[in-house]
Parts: C-alpha cells; structure tokens; sequence
C-alpha cells in the first residue's frame, strides 16, 4: 500500500489546502457574508432552559381534542399520494399516538419555531413564521411570466424528494446544527413523526442553500450526477429542445414541458386558456368558487401590505417597481395573477372586488406612506369618496398625509390646491373636510389622550358632568348638556329639526336646513363651524379656569362670532347685528 507518511509535515499541508478551500466570506448585493447564519446566545438558552408550565399548558392547549381517540388508542390514516393508488408505497401513513413525549416534544417545536427564522433563508418558506409555503409558488410563477414576456434563457430544475425525513443523513445534520451554534444537547436524534421533523429538514436543506449560493458568487457551474428519480423533471423556457434534453441526461432525471405542478398548483400555464384550469375546476367544483378567489386574493392583498420585507415582496418589487412606498399596478407587463390581486388590493375592479379596500382601515405613523385622498385612513372610508368633489378637483391626487399636514391642513392652510376657483357649495365641502380633520385627528379629546397614553381610563369622563366618556361625536353631537346649544341654533334660525349624532351626517344635516340656496348653504357652514368652535372653547374654559358660561350665553357668543367672520369674508354682507341676531335668514343672500 503506498501513500503519504503520516507525518507533521503531511497534516500541515492538508490544514492549510483545507482552510485555503474553505469559503469564510461572500459579498451579496455589496454586503459581506460569513458563514451561515447562527442561533444567538439569548435564543439558545432558551432552547434549553428547563420546561415551564405554561409551555407544557400551551402545548396541550394547542392539540386538537378529536385528533386522538384516547390515552391508551390509536388509529392508522392511510393518506393516498397519487390519484389511483395500487401499492402501499401509494399511500402515505399518518398514525395519531397520545404519549408524554409528543407532548415534551411538541413544546420543543415550540422554541426552535421562534429561532428557526433567523438561521435558515427566505428561499425556505414552509414551516417558518411569517412566511408560506406559497411564497416560493407566486416567486416562480412570478420569474416563469418574466422570462416568456422578455424571452429569456431559464432553466429550471423542480426537485421532488424522495422520503425526504428519512433520506437525511444524521451526521451531516449534526454538522449543520453545530455549525449553526445549536446546542449540543438538542443533537440526539428523534422519532419518525416527531413534531420536531419539518425544522430539522430546513436545516438540512440550508446546506444546499449555501452551497448555490456560493457557487453562484464564485461564478461556478459545477453539475454533479444524482439517482434517478422519475419525479424530479428540468423545465425550459426559451431554451432549445435538443439542449434541455442533454441536460437531462447529464443530471439523470426527465424533462417536461409547461405547465407543471409545483406543491400541487400548475406553474407556468396560460390561465387565459380553459384547459389550464381544468385540474383545479375538477377539484373545487362543488365550493364557491369566486367567494373562494376573493379569500385568497385578500389574503396576499392583506400581506403586501405587512410583509414588505419578505423574499416575495422583493421579488414583485424588483419586477414591478415601487411608488410611494407601494407596489405599482405593472399595468401591461403585469402576470395575470397579479392584475387579479390588484383589482382585489387597491379596488381597480368593480362590483365586489373592491371588497378588501372597503374593509381596511390604515392606522397613521409619520403619515409619509398614507396618502391624503385615496387611503381610509380617517374614520371608515377614503376622503376621495367622501369628498370625491374636491378629490376631482385637487392638483396632486397622491398626496401624502405627512405633505398635507406639513403644508397646512387648516382653512386656510396652503395644503389645499385646485385646479381652478372654487364655487361657493365647493367651499362649503372644504369647510366640512378641515371640520372632519380637525374632530378626528387634531383635536385632543379625552378619548384621543387616552388611545395616546396620556392620561387614565378613569380621566375620561365629559367635563360637561353628563357621566359620559367624552370623544368627538359625544362632545359635539351627543352630549345632553351641549346639545341645548344646538336646540337654541335651530329655534334662532326658526326650523324644526332632529339633528344626527354622527359628524358625517350632522353637517350635511345641518347645512340643508330649509332653504337649499347656495347663499344660505354657505352661511349654515359658517354657523355649524362656529358651533364646534364655541363647543370646544367652553370644556376647556372649564378645566383650565374653572369657568363656564350658561347655555344662552354660548348662543350669544355663536351668534356675535359668526356675525363678524361673515363680515370679514364677505364684502356684500352689509348688514347690523341687530338684524342679523332678529332675522338670520333675510341677511343669508348678501353673502350670495
């Protein structure tokens, strides 16, 4: 036998060829990588911390109750894997056992659920929180419409595999979890159906994912053979037929032709065609189908909007660009799944596709990523259909909520710019608005400091002494107390009337009270403004100063305030207060 001395010399040389080999850095997208991605060292303490009772409690909670027939029974579920099974290997054995150790088990899958997120990548979605096995669907659909729309070379390779648990090598498995920083005390093996299975596979599979990822940063293709499985198949597109096939032969697997099946649901189809669909009709005929649609549909609608930072996103962001901090429509150059999603998630269909977009609500951070007219973002629905007049006419529709603000949101605010002048029932609208932005978001009711933190559950009472929680509705519109002020308007202005307790509806309410002119529309904005203005004033006065006016008295100021801002707007409103406080109406066509 012949071979090298088992000398210092020899080892020394097998060392440094071993450390040269070995990859220690890699740079993706200008970012410097080492190694793989290990657990840190507050996650593995608690991966091996001693049980708790609310783990063990937790774990029990979470088992379905008519999973198991009992403590001491069991029963066999033989799950057919192809559409006419004829062999045991057809069939896939689900068996239910109830035991202390699932239960043990179970809340290990519990700790490794938490940290598995951080060490394997997002190309592994399946069995990881926030993500879905149907992220790595959409991102090949999504790359398969790219490359048939720009004609290019793709070459795919759909790996099934075979027994996949049982096909793991234990030993390259503990090599990857001490690689990874896992305890040692978590390397000791488990049994078949163990709840722990699927994240182990991850782990396993992140070797693979590594190692592309390195030969693709060293810009080498290094094909290796592999056993036949007539289940793993090479897919092209746009790549000649006589070539595909001698690379499949190189790999020792088959090739096929779009459409296939990835995870159960067809890749690569035209779904304009009828046959496409076939398959998935036979399936789901006796369910609803469009209510179905829909359901999915909303649900990537939903996640586009909290997962921004997943593989997916990324995936339809570099594709389709981005605006304002949201995905755009990709209008032509657009996969017909996506165009589906959008008439879902930003309501360019009709009828019941705007479902998702009527449901929503955003809640406002800095405001930068909310746009003014188009977002529900202030009570239930879009200013654009509330105000959808002043949304036609408004120079910059897309707007932020952060540019509106910053430009002055007030009357008289420099946020709002037309396209032309306004008529008079327009100002009456922009009037109502600012009114709505000052109720809901500006103003700092009781309600509003306590969703801030400001102050106790206990605070929140009206000051009016009414025993009700004060928000803006209560204050202005409901309040027993305050709502005298506006019975004494009503009888001033001499109609009868039973006034609406929400803000939407109080105002136009209000504003159409008898006579439907424009000149004395314009007028009953005023006075609802100065109703509001005179409501607000009073509660403060009352907190701050310990003061406060009679009911009548805060008429009076209503009716003297509106008098003079009429008389500073309106040069034609040449009238004396005495006819104005006696005869309100017969003053209402000098503002015309």
């Amino acid at each position: 036998m012949e071979g090298d001395a088992n000398s210092k010399y020899f080892h020394g040389v097998m060392a440094s060829r071993r450390q040269s080999n070995s990859i220690v850095t890699l740079v993706a997208d200008g970012q410097v990588v080492e190694g793989v991605s290990e657990v840190r060292q507050g996650d593995n303490a608690a991966l091996i911390k001693p049980f708790l009772l609310d783990e063990i409690k937790e774990a029990i909670w979470d088992c379905d109750s008519f999973k198991c027939p009992g403590l001491n029974s069991t029963f066999i579920a033989l799950i057919p894997k192809v559409d006419s099974p004829q062999k045991v290997a057809d069939f896939r054995p689900i068996a239910l056992v109830n035991s202390v150790y699932k239960i043990l088990a179970k809340v290990l899958a519990n700790r490794v659920r938490r940290v598995i997120g951080n060490v394997v990548s997002h190309s592994q979605s399946a069995f990881v929180k926030d993500r879905q096995i149907l992220d790595g669907i959409l991102i090949a659909n999504e790359v398969v419409d790219d490359a048939k729309r720009n004609r290019k070379d793709l070459l795919m390779f759909k790996v099934d595999f075979e027994k996949a648990y049982d096909s793991v090598d234990w030993g390259y498995l503990e090599k990857v979890m001490f690689k990874m920083n896992f305890p040692a005390t978590w390397c000791r093996g488990l049994r078949q159906g163990d709840p722990l299975s699927p994240f182990l596979f991850l782990l396993a599979a992140e070797g693979l994912n590594v190692m592309m990822n390195s030969l693709v940063s060293r810009q080498l293709f290094m094909p290796y053979g592999i056993g036949v499985h007539n289940e793993s198949m090479l897919f092209g597109i746009n790549v000649n037929d006589s070539w595909l096939h001698e690379a499949a032969v190189v790999m020792r697997c088959n090739y096929g032709r779009l459409p296939f099946l990835y995870l159960g649901l067809p890749i690569g189809g035209d779904p304009r065609k009828l046959r496409f669909w076939d398959p998935v009709v036979s399936r789901i005929r006796k369910r609803r189908l469009k209510e179905f649609n829909f359901s999915l549909l909303g649900k990537w609608g939903w996640r586009c909007l909290e997962e921004k930072d997943s593989l997916w996103c990324k995936v339809l962001q570099a594709k389709y660009g981005q605006e304002g901090g949201r995905l755009r429509f990709g209008e032509g150059v657009g996969s017909h799944w996506w165009r589906s999603m959008n008439d879902v998630r930003v309501g360019a269909g009709l009828g019941d596709a705007r479902w998702l977009l009527d449901n929503i609500t955003r809640r406002v951070g800095d405001g930068c990523e909310t746009r003014f007219w188009t977002d529900p973002w202030l009570l239930d629905s879009p200013l654009q259909r509330s105000f959808g007049r002043l949304f036609d006419l408004a120079v910059d529709k897309n707007i932020s909520v952060a540019d509106m603000f910053a430009a002055g949101w007030d009357l008289w605010g420099e946020a709002w710019k037309w396209r032309r002048r306004l008529y008079a029932w327009e100002e009456e609208l922009v009037v109502e608005c600012v009114a709505r932005l000052a109720n809901v978001v500006l103003l700092p009711t009781k309600a509003n400091l306590r969703h801030r933190g400001i102050i106790e559950d206990t605070q929140m009472l009206c000051p009016s002494l009414c025993g009700k929680v004060e928000d803006s509705n209560h204050l202005f519109f409901q309040c027993e107390v305050y709502g005298r002020i506006w019975h004494l308007i009503i009888k001033w202005l001499g109609v009868e009337s039973a006034l609406h307790g929400d803000i939407d509806m109080h105002s136009v309410q209000f504003s159409g009270l008898g006579e439907f002119s424009p000149s004395s529309r314009k007028a009953l904005s005023i006075i609802w403004s100065s109703v509001l203005y005179t409501i607000w004033c009073d509660p403060n006065r009352r907190i701050f100063s310990n003061e406060s006016d009679s009911m009548e008295a805060l008429v009076e100021k209503v009716k003297l305030q509106t008098f003079w801002w009429m008389k500073s707007c309106y040069a034609l409103f040449d009238v004396d207060y005495a006819t104005w406080r006696l005869r309100p109406w017969s003053t209402f066509q000098a503002i015309s």
